[in-house]
């Protein structure tokens, strides 16, 4: 059943009934199509509209409770939000599911690299050494910061392996798996957290998305990684469905992107249209190895 027919029926049952002038054009025609199925619910000509009315409040709640396990009402105020959907729709994402807290898994390049919060320290290049990586807990309202640029790779291979980087970088990188986290942009742009912030994505849609994203809050302090030699890979192993397949981010993509004074990025984006072809970031090795 719909989030439609749910918001419909929920405006029914305050009272048993409701006018169909107070329901949207969607949830008429989803409470006409439930009551016309299950016949608790019926609608009757009143004056120049149409009243619906419950006539089986039984069946009714049996429906009601299909949708909506527990009433809102009868959940504790500092439920999760997930575990609130799920009692409410049988569905974590049915309503707000975004998480307040964003996980920030990073490793250093370079010695010398680490956070601060106030009186806390993270020494990245430490922690990378004995761990192999580090994770920070982050929100809009903390400190934390760091003196080196921060890289964000979206595959998690250029994360483990860093021998792709420019020579004597210094600098976290962040692995942040496809679709950047509204709020890790949240947190990137509510302080100033480092003094460069260096998006490295797939050549993709959602890699240019993704940059178009972060550059409209970060403005100069962002900047976007064109790889040394990508011409000859995107000609050689340029992807034609990966194009098609994120065409759409592709399109919004290049319209925010086509203002900004970046000829690498135009140059590449150019290609990308003419050729019809997408480039996974792996391929830099491709160019490392020739």
């Amino acid at each position: 059943m719909s989030k439609t027919l749910t918001g419909a029926l929920e405006k029914l049952r305050r009272t048993g009934r409701v006018a169909a002038s107070a329901l949207t054009k969607d949830q008429k025609t989803a409470l006409d199509d439930f009551a016309r199925k299950t016949g608790c619910v019926r609608g009757t000509l009143a004056g120049r509209g149409i009243v619906y009315s419950v006539i089986n409040e039984k069946a009714l709640d049996t429906y009601w409770r299909q949708l909506r396990p527990r009433d809102k009402d009868e959940l504790p105020d500092d439920l999760p939000q997930r575990a609130f959907n799920i009692a409410s729709s049988r569905d974590s994402k049915s309503a707000n599911a975004r998480h307040d807290t964003y996980y920030l898994l990073l490793k250093s390049a370079g010695a010398g690299v680490s956070w601060s919060n106030g009186r806390s320290t993270l020494n990245l290049t430490a922690a990378s050494n004995h761990y192999g990586a580090a994770a920070l807990e982050i929100n809009a309202n903390d400190g934390w910061a760091s003196e080196q640029p921060l890289w964000l790779v979206e595959n998690q291979k250029l994360f483990a392996a860093l021998d792709w980087l420019p020579p004597d970088t210094t600098a976290s990188v962040a692995y942040y798996g496809g679709q950047l986290n509204n709020l890790l942009i949240d947190w990137l742009s509510s302080a100033s957290r480092t003094k460069q912030v260096i998006l490295f994505p797939d050549y993709d849609g959602v890699g240019l998305m993704n940059y178009a994203r972060l550059k409209s809050r970060l403005g100069e302090t962002c900047s976007f990684w064109v790889m040394p030699g990508w011409q000859p890979l995107l000609n050689d192993f340029g992807s034609n469905g990966i194009w098609l397949n994120t065409f759409g981010d592709f399109e919004s993509a290049h319209r925010r992107l086509r203002e900004l004074d970046d000829p690498d990025l135009h140059q590449l984006m150019t290609e990308m249209q003419k050729q019809a072809l997408a480039l996974e970031q792996e391929a830099i090795w491709l160019n490392i190895c020739n």
